[in-house]
């Protein structure tokens, strides 16, 4: 009996030992991804950790494939510029879009790290430059690396793929809530984005029916590069969201209204207003405006849309939420006011 087993035994240990060498061995891991979109050009590039890179360029309808191997020192030095503090630490919400920009210039950084992809966008050149150990060098690396000559060129029908790796983590820098997880009890989101004097201002406010607040303020200047930002939050009076919930509820408010903006909501002064509203299960989206479109000529003609049925609301706004004296929060996370759960 003690000899049949002991002939078992080696028999399970032969055969785990075959099949651990008959299987493959895993695959070296993708180091990163970089996809820069420059007006309607969009270029994108992905690197494996031992070196092979996959490169794609696109301008209008031409699609340009190209692979091939990076040197060992230019690999080593990527390795470097994403191993940073600087970038490891880095998360969205500490990136700051502008309000002003010189037309469409967004550099998207996927990064492989232990368990996770890191994934940042970053909307204009001011908010990565100043990343000079990590995000400037691999933007000016990237930049380089599509004017170089490329080992192989592909046929763009068959080794097109948007430089996503095969079987990894989908890389969707903001992907959709799944179906099934409801999104986070709000009364309200209003945006609002104002120019006036060569100056703009966004600002967002949340309320939640706990009456928790959350507000962000960033303001430009069009000829600066500098965005000033400040997250304020607190705690509305119960009597206060009564208010605010009766004129949420005003039919001029909710009245049905274009939503379209004209001349694709550029605007050169003026003031323009999205309200979010939680509604059956749904959001519902409702757009104000009173502003000049970006380009008019002559005189000064405004283009407007509900903003006196928006003023109780902005007065309230204003009134409880802006005039506050409380002091910014420190280190606040700036996220466009999206909803969010409270803390356990």
């Amino acid at each position: 009996m003690k000899i049949s087993c002991c002939v078992w035994a080696f028999c399970v240990a032969a055969i785990l030992r075959a099949a651990a060498q008959d299987a493959p061995p895993p695959g070296p891991a993708y180091l990163l991804r970089l996809e820069r979109l420059r007006g309607l050009d969009d270029a994108c590039i992905l690197v494996r950790s031992d070196g092979p890179y996959h490169l794609e360029k696109a301008a209008g309808d031409n699609v340009d494939v190209y692979e091939g191997d990076l040197p060992a020192d230019t690999l080593q030095q990527l390795e470097r510029w994403v191993s940073t503090d600087e970038l490891f630490q880095l998360t969205q919400d500490k990136i700051v879009a502008p309000i002003f920009s010189q037309g469409k210039d967004e550099l998207v950084l996927a990064v492989n790290r232990p368990g996770y992809w890191q994934n940042l966008t970053f909307p204009a050149p001011p908010t990565w430059q100043p990343y000079q150990k990590s995000v400037a060098p691999l933007s000016q690396w990237f930049d380089e690396a599509l004017n170089a000559k490329h080992r192989q060129k592909r046929r763009e029908e068959e080794a097109r793929n948007n430089c996503i790796p095969p079987r990894e983590i989908k890389l969707a820098t903001r992907p959709a809530a799944p179906k099934g997880i409801a999104i986070p009890d709000f009364v309200f989101v209003i945006r609002d984005m104002q120019v006036q004097n060569d100056a703009g201002t966004k600002t967002c406010s949340i309320v939640y029916p706990d009456g928790r607040y959350h507000r962000e303020v960033k303001a430009q200047k069009m000829d600066s590069n500098n965005v000033t930002t400040a997250v304020y939050e607190g705690h509305e009076a119960p009597d206060d969201l009564r208010d605010l919930k009766s004129i949420l509820a005003t039919p001029d408010l909710l009245a049905p209204r274009g939503q379209t903006l004209p001349s694709g909501g550029m605007m050169m002064e003026g003031e323009i207003v999205t309200l979010i509203l939680p509604e059956n299960r749904k959001l519902r989206t409702i757009l104000f405006w009173k502003y000049v479109p970006a380009g008019l000529m002559g005189a000064r003609r405004f283009d407007e849309s509900g903003m006196k049925e928006l003023d109780p609301l902005a007065q309230w706004v204003k009134a409880k939420i802006d005039a506050r004296s409380d002091a910014p929060v420190a280190n606040g996370s700036l996220n466009d006011c999206v909803p969010v759960r409270p803390p356990e």
